[in-house]
């Protein structure tokens, strides 16, 4: 079950990461520099090209996943009604404004009202991305990916995963507002996922016979599963709060963030992925197993 999922694992994590890299880059990166007629460390030019590397092995992923990967061009064929369409047609799009303003960035820096339009660009569609990701599984009839849960989930592990590589980066020039603030958001998006477990499993707990189903499969077949990442995300949130009081103004002090950062990023890694293998395991349609 693991094994087959392992394609579509890989690429909701990682466009999930790209989208959400790129969206905090723009926000607390470019748009700063941009309104303050700054200069950007050369250094952060790499941040979207590593959400656009991101993307681009999202899309490998995909490919695996596909019966007849030579006929990928096909899954545009229902753009009308299809939210799997559309989704493989916001990723695209989304790596084209991604990969232009990367171009720009690198070979055009003085056009930044253009960069501007085209990381805007990127940045909504990345937005739209996660949304219409979320979509492809709400509209099946599995309980257990109920719409609000399964965007928030989404969304959640964009924020997180694309936020920790970004802090991944301002640990090394980046300003004392900055880590402050990304770190903050993380340590609130990683309170707020282990607040919503016991909602989840209660919404599972309440309803129907398939939501009792899919919530025995994640605490019993999967229970080791479901109690790693559990651990992964309480762990996640010492170390980011460990950051958070590691952070000083500094610069030659701040070095002391480094660690703390790369510990959260690996469990937050982890509990993704974790998270990730529960979402796919239970799966139990409309009338049951």
């Amino acid at each position: 079950m693991i094994v087959k999922d392992i394609p579509l694992i890989g690429f909701t994590l990682l466009s999930q990461m790209s989208a959400g890299l790129l969206v905090l880059y723009n926000i607390m990166v470019f748009l700063p520099t941009f309104r303050n007629k700054g200069r950007m460390p050369a250094w952060f030019k790499t941040i979207p090209l590593t959400a656009f590397i991101l993307g681009i092995s999202a899309m490998i992923f995909s490919i695996f996943h596909l019966g007849h990967p030579l006929k990928a061009a096909q899954s545009l064929n229902n753009l009308s009604s299809s939210w799997l369409s559309r989704e493989i047609l916001f990723m695209l799009l989304f790596l084209f404004f991604n990969g232009s303003y990367v171009f720009m960035i690198f070979r055009m820096s003085e056009w930044k009202r253009l960069m501007l339009v085209f990381l805007n660009l990127g940045s909504l569609l990345g937005i739209v991305l996660v949304y219409s990701m979320s979509r492809v599984y709400t509209d099946l009839p599995v309980p257990a990916w109920q719409p609000i849960f399964t965007f928030l989930n989404f969304s959640a592990s964009a924020i997180a995963t694309g936020g920790i590589v970004l802090l991944l980066f301002l640990t090394q020039k980046g300003s004392l507002s900055a880590q402050r603030s990304l770190s903050w958001i993380l340590a609130i998006i990683f309170l707020l996922e282990i607040a919503a477990i016991p909602v989840f499993l209660s919404y599972l707990d309440q309803n129907s016979l398939t939501s009792q189903q899919s919530l025995k499969i994640l605490l019993d077949d999967y229970g080791i599963i479901f109690y790693i990442r559990l651990a992964f995300q309480v762990l996640s949130l010492v170390f980011i709060f460990t950051a958070i009081l590691n952070l000083k103004s500094n610069i030659d002090e701040n070095k002391k963030l480094l660690w703390p950062v790369i510990m959260a990023s690996a469990c937050i890694f982890l509990s993704e992925i974790s998270g990730r293998i529960l979402f796919y395991a239970v799966v139990v349609p409309l009338g049951g197993l």
